[in-house]
């Protein structure tokens, strides 16, 4: 056996090796893991990895390669004394060796931070077998991760059964993400489904700048491809963003804003036609494909008009259509009125511009452009639906007074941020003293105070980058994204302080309060009313849950509203150690 003796002696003399990928945090900006992607020496005659695979499983020693590739990607990984966890592809039948080699002894400390990754090309033959094994290697500090999903055997089945703490989304759905709305739709689904799940996701394959700012955009900020670092048998400790490409923005657009989502969303690329196309040739291209909607024209990169089908069949609806149209310009007989938006232009800026336009027709698409260049096709419908599904999913979440998110959104927006590993900081708004006021001043007096309360925070706040929020009652929070979030903090209070004394007297004023009946019917003194800020800044090194931080939250109130008036206290505590089911209010 010629060949298993080749094998064999590349095994035995160390002439496959690994090579390690860098998984970059675009948000920070730095290596959060690396792959190990096995190749082969420079020595020998190169063989790509699947078909070192291949020639193993023909000579039977499968196991044996798929064993060496991952104990050598752990020696050197640790040899080299890289930081942030190591992936290392596995398949399934090889755990069982790893287990009984890794687990015996102080060599049990090796498998902390390594990432098992499960592909989903190979089909899962025995999973209750699986799970045994994946529980052992989590009690010995491995982490799991599904690989390939979407281009395998078992989808969404394996994930729920494994409960990974990665995703790993196929390439096929990233390459072209930018232009392919299909594509973005199953990234955007799988993206939430993580969310719920405590699961992070990676993006495989990115090898083109759109690429990575659709995935930007959608919220992913794990990535992994040859534009961010190609595998190297050494590679460098800490990421230089500078050597491969400028990152994107840190401002993310936060998922609990689906309503701020841009054209870029809806972008579908339609190859376009130039203006020196005559109006029987774009008759002819569209009878030559029945699923065609429109043609953009572009002249150079420039979009100068667009032409639908039913503009087309409008024109040629007679007999007489060709001698007359056939030979004239398309840029003559194309569509009035037709609507050119920026890829950064908001939908519910697009929606106002393409219903208040008279000439503008409902039934056709419009042109999406970046920087003024084409890029794409937006469909009206496709716009109007994205609107009503986020117009009634924000309904059944948000506070009837205030219309501001509620607990629900709240939570799912701190989990991922924590699940990002990304930094903000929780503000938590309580009004000191809002039940004797309401009791004195009457329910709509009290109604008016909440009401203002949220457009206050709401004007003190950046809408793409902080949160806020309404829990009920005269509690609210905000989840500041950016780094002047104690100013604002102050400039709320402020302004919350100014419209307060609107409501009492001069007498009031200077007294600090007034003298009226509790809900005991016994006369007491109030103080005026004012707001009290607790601020956290939770660490973000550790999976923390939602009510991890919502204690973190309450406790920082707590110790404002011991202070007297408008006060404002931040907590030098990142972490709870004891968990509770309470409510964050």
């Amino acid at each position: 056996m010629q060949k298993q003796q080749c094998i064999s002696s590349m095994i035995d003399n160390k002439l496959i090796e690994p090579h390690f990928q860098g998984l970059v945090n675009l948000y920070i900006e730095d290596f959060f893991a690396f792959e190990s992607l096995i190749r082969t020496h420079p020595s020998v005659e190169r063989i790509f990895p699947d078909q070192l695979f291949v020639m193993a499983e023909d000579q039977g020693c499968l196991l044996e390669l798929d064993y060496f590739c991952v104990v050598s990607a752990i020696e050197s990984f640790n040899k080299q004394k890289l930081s942030g966890l190591l992936f290392v592809n596995v398949l399934p039948i090889t755990l069982g060796k790893v287990i009984s080699s890794f687990t015996q002894g102080s060599v049990s400390t090796a498998l902390q931070g390594v990432v098992f990754e499960i592909s989903e090309k190979h089909p899962l033959h025995n999973l209750e077998e699986l799970k045994e094994y994946i529980g052992v290697l989590r009690k010995h500090g491995a982490l799991i991760a599904i690989d390939d999903l979407g281009a395998g055997h078992s989808g969404l089945i394996s994930w729920a059964e494994i409960k990974p703490d990665f995703v790993k989304i196929d390439r096929h759905f990233i390459e072209g993400i930018h232009i392919d709305g299909v594509k973005r739709e199953f990234v955007r689904s799988i993206t939430e489904i993580a969310r719920g799940l405590r699961c992070q996701v990676i993006a495989e394959g990115i090898e083109a700048l759109e690429e990575l700012e659709m995935l930007h955009h959608i919220g992913i900020n794990l990535g992994q491809g040859y534009l961010l670092h190609c595998p190297e048998l050494e590679p460098p400790h800490h990421y230089n963003s500078r050597q491969y490409f400028p990152l994107v923005s840190k401002v993310q657009h936060i998922s609990h804003m689906r309503h701020a989502e841009t054209a870029e969303s809806l972008v579908e690329y339609v190859s376009p036609i130039t203006p020196s196309y005559s109006a029987a040739e774009v008759n002819d291209l569209f009878k030559g494909d029945p699923d065609l909607r429109c043609l953009p024209i572009v002249d150079g990169d420039e979009p100068v008009g667009i032409v639908s089908r039913s503009k087309i069949l409008e024109v040629f609806s007679n007999r007489y259509s060709y001698p007359l149209h056939g030979k004239k310009p398309i840029l003559k007989v194309m569509d009035e009125g037709f609507i050119i938006v920026g890829h950064q232009e908001g939908l519910h800026d697009i929606s106002t511009k393409i219903t208040h336009d008279e000439s503008a027709n409902l039934n056709n698409d419009f042109i999406i452009t970046k920087e003024g260049r084409y890029c794409g096709v937006g469909k009206v419908s496709t716009l109007l639906k994205f609107l009503t599904e986020t117009q009634i999913q924000r309904a059944r979440n948000s506070n009837p007074l205030t219309l501001l998110p509620g607990n629900l959104p709240i939570y799912d927006h701190i989990e991922y941020l924590i699940i990002q590993r990304q930094e903000f900081h929780l503000a938590y708004f309580d009004i000191n003293h809002f039940k004797p006021f309401n009791d004195h001043f009457g329910y709509s007096a009290g109604d008016e105070v909440i009401k203002r309360l949220s457009t206050i925070l709401v004007e003190h706040t950046t809408p793409l980058s902080d949160m806020v929020g309404h829990i009920g009652g005269d509690d609210f929070v905000v989840i500041f994204r950016t780094g002047d979030w104690q100013k604002k903090c102050e400039m709320i209070l402020e302004s919350f302080k100014e419209f307060a004394l609107g409501f009492y007297s001069s007498k009031e004023i200077v007294q600090n309060g007034l003298w009226c009946k509790d809900r005991s019917g016994e006369q007491r003194f109030f103080p005026i009313l004012s707001l009290a800020i607790g601020v956290v800044h939770p660490e973000n090194s550790r999976n923390m849950t939602h009510h991890e931080v919502s204690e973190l939250a309450a406790d920082a109130k707590r110790q404002a509203k011991l202070q007297t008036g408008n006060s404002l206290f931040i907590s030098g505590r990142r972490s709870h150690i004891k968990y509770s089911e309470l409510p964050l209010h």
